[in-house]
């Protein structure tokens, strides 16, 4: 009964609204269920009458207005409101049926509302799409998440479908056929992108727009038909479709985008209709058999940059007049192109002197156009030997192009007119034009020649101030002046002007001068007018007053005969208005009073220095009071303020801003006052007669002081640096040309990049051993720099720190690694004991620099280390095992002694060494590059008989020296010569370096050599008068020292030792410890005691976390770490801000089972050791990131050090660093919540800007670099690339200052523009593989010096490529 009476409201409710699955799933959500389900069973639900008056209550009739109507098949599955999809495995059939729009899809394969997943995903083996009659658009990403693409073969549009959405379907790269119908109106953009069997595409006239890349890559599609209603084909819509044979643009065509039909190799034929308007770079780029092209009569635009480039089977080309201009590089590299013919004289030619529109068209013969006209222009501008090769053949007639301004050849005169042409703008030609009015004659004021008197008239004489023509005129006899001031009438007019009345009995001029009050009258002076007063009339007089103190004004009228008369005038003080006030800032007001502004108030002013008005002249204000209270001053707040002379600041000042006081140009000193925490940039701008600053103690680091725009020679010859600076920033004292001295506080750490760059005065310079960082150039070009010791904590050396110098430089030990000195940096260097490395190019192209000497630390030279330096001598460290690529090319060497321990010697080692005569080759080293002694032409090589050095030496046709006996000579403990002597023979002493006040003798001798020896140098004082001598031998085979070994009090070994040998340490072990020692004993010079050190072992870092999630629990496991005793696990929910312990564990599994489904935990493990009853904890694992759930598109996680997002039901992309390192690893692969995902991208901006990253391995499956993805990591040095990475996206390396040589796998298809811009670090940019189609502009405008190296086979397409993207002038080319 219960069944009937349910079954019986279902229906009751069904007559009211159907209740489609739309609806239902509507449903769900308030119920709280994510499915709602019909059951069929015919038991169950017994059948009831649906005939009520007449209607079948689940008939169509029965749907009201507005409802859905359509009946989705039992297995269909909804893709818009009223749209589905079955699928018939079957047949491998898609059919998609219903009524209006399907939804958009989005990147996370879902719908708008994130609730309906894309039903492809998940399918396979689809071979043919229909789309039936009733649904009116395909959806964006219909095929996202379908993993199969490649398996489609048919699209068939049954219906009229209004619009195809953004990647409905692309990468299929098998669709051969797709069915455009009339009623379409939009296709979005890389809709069919990738679909290589693509052959036929036809688009009815209802298709009024494409998007962007719509028909990219269809690289086997024929023929093309466009539809007559596109105005627009969008950026790259067909480029590479190679097979494209004919394409016919339609009527109204307007624009035309960039690369629309880039590398359509098959074209033959174009022609452009009268209606286009723009027309996009490389949009017919490489088009092979292009032949012909045409533009219809009124066709406008640009024949923009590289738009033809490389159509090698163009021979004409006719430019019609309404076309604007022909851009450079146009029609780069058409060989054939023979004549250029352009019909209008204004369609300008754009060229420089390293570009042109037709650059490397070889066989250009001919250009016709009008002798006035910008292509004539053009020709005109060719060598003598261009226009040997090239004619200008010239139209008839002269179509000028008149300016529409006269130009001026001879001026008017007082008396006669000038003379004016109009010229062309084209040619240069002229045409008379109207005549300029003489200017009539400009008479001066007159000066009286002869006085007037009561009886007779005066002569005043006046003078033409153009041609200096004289006039005279009578001056009345003398009449006496009656001049008032009406004490009535006056009044302050504010607070710096005073106004009165005047009148006058004759025709007056007068002017107004102030005196202190009470002061005496004034001189009078004759030369001197403020203006007129008529007779019988008045004039208010206004008389500026910028005083405080009190003022007497005098009034002087003079008459035509020169009389004159004074009135004084003294001004009411009582009512003198209020200063007036200008509003600077929210709480801040400033005040004129006199010439000094005076800012008073409470916070921050407001930036740039509008605040004052037309009462106020910048020009009269000297001085500048900033009051206790106000804590910030804008930027630009005293811009041009010309006429300041001081500044005082408060100690409440916190910050000033950029340019603050810019164009103060005659401000001789600041003093910026403790407490301002920060200055911004520039804030001296412009200040020419600066010569002093002052900067405080709290501000932590000095920012620059001015820009590179900064105009006028600076004159700052003396700046202050107050203790408890931390930093000098970039560029902070850049181009202080007469900055001499300077004294650098012992709390500063760091000195930025081109900190004293250009400082050319600089002489003396101390640096404090506080000082650990210096960044690169921070030195250079100071030229005057003689001897520089850096500081004994120095850790960073950036490269060029002194380039240009040429100073003498003394290093720390500190220092493991001396950096690139950068060209001219050094002259002389003194390196200590602890310095370990020689970087690569690290003293190349100084030439002044003569002689080193290295320590016995050092273990490593890399390749250029000296190249082209003029050393003439140089002792090999000991304990390296190669001599590195070009490491002493082009040096001044002329001897050489290649040590016992060396087993290569690398390509170019001592190419062009052309002094080196003698150079001796051990026995041991056991391979020779290529090239190593090229154009050593007097080389001997002394060696051992039938060793790698005499195979080499033959096949290089070197002359080669053997001998049976190996002769060593050493100076303190230092290999200076070896020799190979045949038995009997003498060997040669090598000449050493004097030491004042010491003689040189051998401790063996050097005659009738019987056996290997090693001879050392003795150094004997010379004798002082007493008969004494000291005899100093380095090292001495009689000096022996003993060398005592105790662990914890007690003696476990003791040792005799050669001076300056090595002691050898006992074997001891105690379980659990980190065995070190007191004391060095490399160089034993003395009786010695060393202890033994014990270091208790940490357990070392948890590594190798992975957590996986299930449906009721986390699982977390991780590798053992040795002395671990146990494990501590600390978790935190994202909603939590600290970590908490959870668990205390032997084991290296242990699983949550108190997580709570979606939430978002954060795990993280720390190993744990005890010992004698205390705990040695060790360094925390890395993080990792999960949730009970399965993953969705979208969702992000931490695993590692890397944070990652969804984006594909198989895939990955890193958004960024989850924890600080300096080593960055980009797996191939990465587990999250059990199963493994790709990582296949970089996101934009991922590692934007950081300073820590340092090394960086990108993984095989990583195929995109996201935009700005590593911009300016300054502190990056290397990058391995994976073998699938395709795209470099725009400024993905921009500005990585220490990036050294790059090498991209054959893979890399795309460069973004600006993608390795200013990675001034490169010295060698490699390129694999010849996949490589394009470059964005400046995409590898790496630096001025950079070798590109790239393949042979596409080595003239990628050269031809890339430096149309713009590189250096300097830059090489290299194949390989």
């Amino acid at each position: 009964m219960k069944k009937k009476v349910l079954a019986f409201l279902l229906a009751s409710t069904m007559v009211i609204e159907p209740f489609t699955v739309a609806s239902a799933a509507d449903f769900s959500d308030g119920m709280g269920h994510e499915d709602v389900q019909f059951n069929d069973d015919a038991e169950d639900v017994p059948e009831i009458e649906n005939n009520v008056n007449g209607v079948d209550q689940f008939s169509a009739d029965a749907v009201g207005e507005g409802e859905n109507s359509s009946k989705p098949p039992e297995d269909a599955i909804q893709m818009g409101n009223d749209v589905w999809v079955t699928f018939d495995d079957s047949t491998g059939t898609a059919t998609i049926s219903g009524k209006g729009d399907m939804w958009d899809y989005y990147e996370n394969g879902k719908d708008f509302s994130n609730t309906h997943q894309n039903p492809f995903i998940g399918k396979s083996g689809i071979k043919k799409i229909v789309i039936e009659d009733g649904v009116t658009t395909i959806g964006n990403y219909l095929l996202k998440g379908y993993d199969n693409k490649d398996s489609i073969e048919e699209v068939r549009i049954e219906g009229n479908i209004t619009k195809i959405g953004n990647y409905a379907f692309d990468n299929c790269y098998n669709l051969a056929k797709i069915n455009f119908k009339e009623g379409i109106n939009e296709i979005g953009r890389y809709a069919f992108e990738n679909c290589e069997k693509l052959e036929i595409v036809v688009l009815p006239n209802t298709v009024k727009t494409l998007g962007k890349y719509c028909f990219s890559e269809c690289h086997n599609l024929k023929t093309l038909t466009l539809s007559n209603s596109l105005k627009v084909i969008p950026e790259r819509a067909f480029q590479r479709c190679f097979n494209i044979e004919e394409v016919i643009l339609p009527e109204n065509l307007e624009d035309i985008g960039e690369g629309a039909f880039y590398l359509c190799k098959g074209i033959e034929n174009i022609t452009f209709p009268a209606s286009i308007k723009s027309m996009g770079e490389i949009s017919f780029a490489d088009c092979e058999k292009l032949k012909n092209v045409v533009f219809k009569e009124g066709a406008t635009g640009n024949l923009s940059f590289q738009m033809f480039r490389g159509c090698n089977k163009l021979e004409n080309i006719v430019v019609p007049k309404s076309i604007t201009s022909i851009e450079e590089q146009a029609f780069l590299d058409c060989k054939n192109l023979a004549t250029v013919v352009v019909m209008g004289n204004t369609t300008k030619v754009r060229y420089s002197n390293f570009s042109n529109p037709f650059e490397q068209c070889s066989n250009l013969r001919t250009i016709k156009g009008y002798s006035c006209s910008y292509i004539k222009r053009y020709y005109d501008s060719l060598s003598k030997d261009q226009k040997d090769q090239i004619t200008f053949e010239a139209f008839e007639g002269k179509l000028h192009q008149w300016s529409t301004e006269k130009e001026v050849i001879k001026e008017p005169t007082c008396t006669e007119e000038g003379e004016n042409v109009y010229r062309c703008e084209i040619c240069g030609a002229t045409k008379k034009a109207e005549n300029s009015p003489a200017y009539g004659h400009k008479w001066n004021k007159g000066v009286v020649t002869k006085e007037a008197t009561e009886t007779e008239e005066g002569v005043r004489t006046y003078t033409c101030r153009r041609c200096s023509e004289t006039k005279t005129e009578s001056i009345p006899k003398l009449s006496s002046i009656n001049f008032q001031i009406d004490t009535n009438e006056q009044y302050w007019n504010g607070h710096y002007q005073y106004r009165f009345w005047c009148t006058s009995n004759k025709d007056v001029t007068y002017y107004a001068e102030c005196v202190g009050k009470d002061s005496e009258q004034p001189v009078y002076d004759s030369e001197r007018q403020d203006g007129e007063i008529d007779v019988d009339s008045g004039k208010w007089i206004t008389v500026d007053i910028p005083d405080e103190d009190a003022v007497d004004i005098y009034v002087f009228a003079t008459n035509v005969n020169g009389d004159h008369v004074s009135v004084k005038v003294t001004p009411n003080y009582d009512n003198r208005p209020e200063k007036p006030v200008y509003k600077v800032g929210k709480n801040v007001n400033a005040s004129i009073n006199g010439d000094t502004v005076i800012i008073t108030g409470t916070g921050e002013t407001y930036d740039e220095s509008w605040w004052f008005d037309d009462n106020v002249n910048q020009n009269n204000i000297k001085h500048i009071t900033v009051e206790d209270g106000v804590t910030s001053l804008g930027s630009s707040i005293f811009y041009g303020f010309s006429q300041v002379k001081d500044v005082k600041l408060p100690t409440s000042l916190k910050s000033i801003g950029y340019g603050a006081f810019e164009k103060c140009d005659s401000l001789k000193e600041l003093t910026i006052p403790e407490g301002v925490t920060n200055i911004g940039n520039g804030i001296i701008n412009s200040c020419t007669s600066i010569k002093k600053i002052s900067l405080p103690s709290t501000l932590n680091t000095i920012p620059r002081l001015i820009d590179m725009e900064s105009t006028g020679d600076m004159q700052l010859d003396e700046i202050v640096l107050n203790d408890g600076i931390k930093k000098l920033g970039n560029y902070a004292f850049w181009n202080f040309r007469n900055l001499k001295n300077i004294i650098i506080p012992e709390s500063v750490t760091n000195i930025g990049e081109s900190a004293f760059h250009g400082c050319t005065a600089l002489s003396n310079l101390t640096l404090p051993d506080s000082i650990t960082e210096i960044a690169g150039e921070a030195f250079s070009n100071c030229v005057s720099l003689g001897k520089v010791t850096l500081p004994k904590n120095l850790t960073l050396l950036g490269n060029g720190v002194f380039e240009n110098c040429n100073a003498e430089i003394i290093f720390p030990a500190s220092l493991k690694c001396i950096p690139i000195m950068g060209d001219n940096a050094v002259t002389k260097v003194t390196i200590p004991e602890g310095v370990k490395m020689i970087s690569e190019e690290a003293f190349a192209y100084c030439s002044n620099f003569t002689e080193i000497t290295l320590p016995s630390t050092i273990t490593n030279i890399e390749r250029s280390a000296f190249f082209n330096t003029p050393i003439t001598e140089f002792i090999y460290p000991q304990n390296i095992d190669n001599i590195p690529a070009s490491a002493f090319g082009g040096t001044k060497l002329t001897e050489f002694s290649v040590p016992d321990n060396v087993k290569e010697i690398d390509d170019g080692a001592f190419y062009n060494c052309t002094d080196l005569k003698k150079i001796t080759i051990p026995e041991f080293v056991t391979y020779i590059g290529n090239d190593v002694f090229k154009n050593c032409r007097n080389l001997v090589i002394y060696g051992k008989r039938d060793s790698v050095a005499e195979r080499y030496a033959y096949i290089n046709n070197i002359k080669f020296v053997s001998g049976q006996y190996k002769v060593v000579f050493k100076d303190n403990g230092r290999t200076v010569h070896t020799y190979y002597i045949d038995k009997g023979e003498n060997a040669t002493p090598p000449t050493l370096k004097e030491k004042p006040g010491y003689t040189l003798s051998w401790d063996a001798d050097y005659t009738n050599i019987q056996e290997d020896m090693v001879i050392n140098a003795v150094w004997t004082k010379k004798d002082n008068g007493g008969g004494n001598t000291t005899i100093i031998v380095s090292p001495s085979e009689t000096n022996k020292y003993t060398v005592t070994f105790k662990d914890r009090g007690k003696i476990v070994k003791t040792e005799k030792v050669k001076s300056g040998d090595a002691a050898e340490y006992p074997y001891i072990n105690r379980n659990g410890y980190e065995l070190s020692w007191d004391k060095d004993f490399s160089k034993v010079t003395a009786n010695i005691t060393v202890n033994a050190v014990w270091t208790v072992i940490k357990p070392e870092k948890v590594t190798s976390l992975v957590a996986e999630a299930d449906k009721k629990s986390i699982a977390l496991s991780w590798d053992e770490t040795e002395y671990a005793g146990y494990y501590l696990v600390y978790r935190k929910a994202d909603s939590e801000k600290e970590y908490t312990q959870v668990a205390k564990t032997t084991k290296i599994l242990w699983t949550d089972s108190k997580a709570v489904p979606g939430t978002q935990y954060s795990y993280k493990v720390v190993a744990v050791r005890s010992l004698s009853g205390k705990k040695y904890q060790g360094a925390e694992s890395d993080v990792v990131t999960t949730k009970i759930g399965t993953p969705q598109i979208g969702d992000t996680y931490s695993v590692g050090d890397l944070n990652y997002k969804l984006t594909g039901t198989k895939e990955v992309t890193v958004t960024g660093l989850a924890k600080v390192t300096d080593t960055l690893v980009i797996p191939s692969s990465v587990t999250i919540s059990g199963k493994v995902y790709k990582v296949t991208a970089i996101q934009d901006k991922a590692f934007y800007r950081n300073e820590d990253i340092v090394n960086v391995t990108i993984g095989n499956n990583v195929v995109n670099v996201g935009k700005y993805a590593f911009y300016q990591c300054s502190g990056l040095e290397t990058v391995k690339f994976g073998k699938r990475v395709a795209i470099i996206n725009t400024c993905a390396f921009t500005q990585c200052p220490n990036l050294e040589n790059v090498t991209l796998p054959s893979s890399i298809r795309k460069i973004g523009a600006k993608a390795f811009y200013q990675c001034t670090s490169i010295k060698i940019f490699k390129i694999n593989g010849s996949a490589l189609e394009y470059v964005g502009k400046k995409g590898l405008a790496i630096n001025k010096t950079v070798t590109l190296r790239l393949p042979k086979k596409p080595y003239s397409s990628y050269r031809k490529l890339i430096k149309a993207s713009s590189v250096y002038v300097k830059t090489k080319f290299v194949k390989f």
